[in-house]
């Protein structure tokens, strides 16, 4: 005849006395005290880092006709930036690229409240873009021109040691 594992704790218990129900009692409040902790600790960590929105770290992006890389290099840096405390703020500069590129930065920047998307057409309005959003934001750490050949490649090694 088979018992089943309550019926076989109780039989333990009973054959073995009260100490080890006191043992087994223990270690179930330490368990589900550490258990707890954890819990709180992640709820106080997610608090903090959603009343505290400062985005520490800025990016500035320049793109032409990127519709075919944008949307993974973004999610990518929002991924990583989902589990550090520097959640960048991320501005997109298009030039002359067509609708395509603005639509998937403008979704995406639903889910990231830190992503704009700005669109220039000549070199003229993007110098003034450049120097509006640099006078305009505290810190304006680094400006990737994704536009040259290599420099996506670069970006995504460099986004790692830019965030961490």
């Amino acid at each position: 005849m088979t018992m089943s594992p309550l019926a076989l704790f109780l039989h333990i218990v009973a054959v073995r006395g009260e100490g080890l129900m006191i043992d087994v009692l223990i270690f179930w409040a330490l368990a589900l005290y550490g258990a707890l902790m954890i819990v709180v600790q992640v709820v106080r960590k997610l608090q903090a880092r959603n009343q505290n929105r400062i985005h520490p770290v800025s990016l500035l992006l320049i793109v032409r006709d990127a519709e075919s890389s944008i949307e993974g290099l973004l999610r990518d840096v929002m991924l990583k930036s989902m589990f550090v405390e520097k959640v960048p703020s991320i501005r997109v500069i298009d030039m002359s690229s067509g609708e395509e590129t603005g639509r998937i930065v403008q979704r995406l920047a639903a889910l990231h409240s830190g992503l704009t998307y700005g669109a220039v057409r000549t070199e003229a309005e993007l110098a003034a873009e450049l120097s509006n959003h640099c006078l305009n934001e505290t810190f304006v750490g680094y400006i990737y021109d994704l536009r040259e050949p290599g420099v996506a490649e670069a970006f995504i090694q460099d986004i790692e040691s830019v965030l961490y």
